[in-house]
């Protein structure tokens, strides 16, 4: 299963593809998707469309993880985010993409990294662990990649009835879980 991660924003972007085959994560691709602050919210919004519409295209996810928007005590930077995922959300939706599912920061850092408090460079660390591809180098492109790999794993784990992520660990792109 090709699952399609986004980390929506107005000025940067992440996105991260990878392949769920079998129980065992692959790395695709990822990158980044910027707009100018310079130019106008709404050209800022239909590249954002177009690009990702452009990558869900080339790809052909079968599902696709979206990070949900955090409330900032600058309301203006809220609203612009959630317009960010509106239009992220649109274009997956627009390339037939279904289901579209959303998990908050804290659950895509407790998945990738085991703690939901996790810094960016230590979520990048852990992707890169998890997918064997130490190269990434964008944060943004690691939380996209961490958000699809919370969709995948977040299946797996309810199956086994563990409440606790720390207790899982990701080996060469398979999930163990240790006994408590």
């Amino acid at each position: 299963m090709i699952i399609l991660g986004i980390d929506p924003g107005l000025r940067t972007t992440g996105w991260g593809v990878i392949d769920d085959c079998h129980g065992k994560l692959h790395f695709i691709e990822c990158g980044i998707v910027t707009s100018s602050p310079s130019a106008e919210l709404s050209d800022r919004l239909h590249q954002l469309f177009v690009s990702i519409r452009t990558i869900v295209l080339k790809h052909h996810p079968d599902e696709c993880a979206v990070e949900e928007t955090i409330v900032n005590k600058n309301m203006r930077t809220s609203l612009h985010l959630a317009h960010a995922r509106a239009a992220v959300i649109c274009a997956v939706r627009d390339a037939s993409v279904a289901p579209i599912s959303e998990y908050s920061p804290t659950q895509i850092k407790r998945f990738a990294q085991g703690d939901g408090g996790a810094d960016k460079a230590a979520v990048l660390k852990a992707v890169s662990l998890v997918l064997g591809k130490p190269a990434i180098t964008e944060f943004d492109a690691s939380d996209a990649l961490a958000a699809a790999i919370t969709h995948a794993l977040q299946p797996k784990v309810s199956k086994l009835g563990i409440k606790d992520v720390k207790r899982l660990t990701v080996r060469g792109g398979r999930l163990i879980a240790h006994p408590p």
